[in-house]
Parts: C-alpha cells; sequence; structure tokens
C-alpha cells in the first residue's frame, strides 16, 4: 500500500512539473518581449525625457519665430523652414507623450495583472504591428484576404492605436484625480494634458490619418532632408508611437 501511494505521489508531481515546465515554454514568448522591452526603455526613458523638454521650448521658439517679422529671425534661420521647424520640434516634444503613454500602460497592467497584461499589451500589440506591416509589404496575404475578414483585418490594425488612446486615458485620468482642488487643480490637469498634446498630434497623423497639410508635407521635407538617415528615423518613430514599446 505504501509503495503504490508514493508511486502515485511520485507521479502526481512528474505532471505537476510537466505542466509547469509547458506553462513556462508558453510563457517564453512575453518574458523574453518583456525583458528587451524594458532594457531598452530603461536606456532610452531619461534620454526620452531630455530631448521631450527640448523640443518643448523648440515649439515656444517656434511660436516666438512665427510672431515676428522675417528680418528679426536670427541668422542661420530660414522662414520659408519654419513648417520643418515646427515638425522637427513637434516629434522631439512627443517623447513626453510617450513617457506618459508608459505611465498609463504600467497601470493597466497593474490591474490586470503582470501575466495577462504580458499577453494582452505587449505581444498582442506586437503581433498585430508585424503582421500588419507584413500584409502591408504584400510579405502575407492582406488583411481582407484573411479569415473572419473584415473583422480580423481590422482587429489587427486598430488593436495597438486603441491601446496608445487608453493608456494615455489611463494617464490624464490618474493625473487628474491626483489634482488637488482649488487653484493648483487646473493648473495641474493643464500641465499633465498640455504634455500629451504634442504626441497624441503627431499619432494623429501617423497612426489614425488625421488629414494635416502641414505636418504631411513637412515630415515628407524633414526625412527627404536627412537621406540616408531617414531609415532610422522612420524607425524610432515607429517604436514610439507603439504601445508595445512601453514599459510596465
Amino acid at each position: 500500500m505504501a509503495s503504490k501511494r508514493n508511486q502515485k505521489m511520485s507521479a502526481g508531481r512528474r505532471a505537476s512539473k510537466r505542466l509547469t515546465d509547458m506553462g513556462r515554454v508558453a510563457l517564453a514568448p512575453v518574458t523574453a518581449a518583456q525583458r528587451t522591452r524594458e532594457v531598452t526603455n530603461a536606456l532610452l526613458l531619461p534620454v526620452a525625457v531630455l530631448i521631450g523638454v527640448a523640443g518643448m521650448f523648440a515649439l515656444l521658439g517656434c511660436g516666438v519665430l512665427a510672431s515676428i517679422p522675417h528680418e528679426r529671425w536670427p541668422s542661420g534661420l530660414n522662414p520659408e523652414q519654419l513648417p520643418v521647424y515646427l515638425t522637427t520640434s513637434l516629434i522631439a516634444a512627443s517623447l513626453l507623450g510617450w513617457g506618459c503613454m508608459q505611465s498609463g500602460l504600467g497601470r493597466m497592467r497593474e490591474a490586470i495583472g503582470w501575466t495577462v497584461g504580458g499577453w494582452l499589451l505587449v505581444l498582442l500589440p506586437l503581433v498585430c504591428a508585424v503582421l500588419v506591416l507584413l500584409a502591408s509589404k504584400e510579405v502575407i496575404s492582406s488583411l481582407e484576404q484573411w479569415p473572419l475578414a473584415p473583422w480580423s483585418g481590422r482587429l489587427l490594425r486598430w488593436y495597438p492605436p486603441t491601446l496608445m488612446v487608453i493608456a494615455l486615458g489611463v494617464y490624464l485620468w490618474v493625473q487628474w484625480g491626483k489634482a488637488k482642488k482649488g487653484e493648483d487643480r487646473l493648473v495641474r490637469r493643464a500641465g499633465a494634458t498640455v504634455l500629451v498634446l504634442p504626441y497624441v498630434a503627431l499619432i494623429s497623423v501617423l497612426v489614425f490619418g488625421v488629414d494635416s497639410p502641414l505636418l504631411n508635407d513637412s515630415l515628407s521635407e524633414v526625412i527627404e532632408w536627412l537621406g540616408g538617415s531617414a531609415v532610422v528615423v522612420q524607425l524610432v518613430l515607429a517604436y514610439f508611437i507603439s504601445p508595445a514599446s512601453s514599459s510596465g
């Protein structure tokens, strides 16, 4: 009897170990993506904040330049390039909004749990972005030809942008909730909103396709001016407008 009982306990332990190993294998993609992302963002975030602050001051500078006669502009600056200066400053300032989106997604992951959040907020948007990119480059069949189209294509296309909007909303909701009553409350809420505005403007054009002749034309000019470096800038932009880049 004791021998049979020991055999059953041993079999139970082996089954439990197999299930544990299977769980680790299943979670390996999320764990790898999470670790890579955390290391990358830990290096990028301090630099992004500095660039974002500089971009905010540059936006103010563009406003000053737009309000004064061209004859009073500093030497070396071309009034005809003001849209390019504005767009470059906007891209830099939007990095502050990216950090705000990180904060919002972090709150969401805390609320739904680390493992589930890893699947829904890290791996799934990354898979969606890759599949949409491959379909746009005709490496795989178009989204209209997928099973359950057009709903499957809409899910792949709009799931990551929807996460961005929700994460920004969570950030603003938290910051607005922290604001105390009185004059400081309005200032805090306004400050939190201003931080995300450049990022919202950028993703509105690049992700949601909002028609903005000023931004569209000046973005093209910036990319053309960069020449061979434009590919790097486009990849950087793609990273910073993706919810999969955000930290927990």
